[in-house]
């Protein structure tokens, strides 16, 4: 490329980046074009297996947290759907007071869990901190 001021070329380059900028900021423009059929299509394609994915999704989650605490009292031996009670959180509470303590066994995950996500009006238990320091 060159970029001569007077060249065809550096109008030509110059032109192209304008459309560029005021184009990516435009809903109609062709770079957000692209990326939205991009997205559009993926979501397309997720929602046309729906079943397949949330198969495949299941069957890595319970892969992975085999060996926690939770699925393990269950004794699922791959009958997930028939042995897998619908949990309310006084049941599971205990649970998540021993990992807001500081247990970081596989309880619910094979991963540790490092904080707990609530509603806007209960507060974030993190690590290290006793769940009753918060209240």
């Amino acid at each position: 490329l060159q970029k001569k001021k007077g060249s065809f070329l550096y109008f030509q380059f110059s032109l192209i980046m304008t459309m560029h900028s005021s184009v990516s900021s435009s809903p109609l423009g062709l770079p957000a074009c692209e990326k939205d059929a991009k997205a559009l299509q993926f979501i397309e394609e997720m929602t046309r297996n729906a079943d397949s994915v949330q198969e495949k999704v299941l069957a890595e989650i319970l892969s992975q947290n085999a060996n926690t605490e939770y699925l393990q009292r269950f004794e699922l031996g791959g009958a997930f759907k028939s042995k897998m009670p619908i949990a309310t959180y006084d049941e599971i509470q205990p649970d998540i007071q021993r990992i807001a303590n500081g247990d970081r066994s596989p309880i619910f995950s094979s991963h540790p869990i490092s904080e707990f996500l609530t509603r806007e009006d209960a507060p974030i238990i993190c690590w290290g901190e006793k769940a009753d320091a918060h209240n």
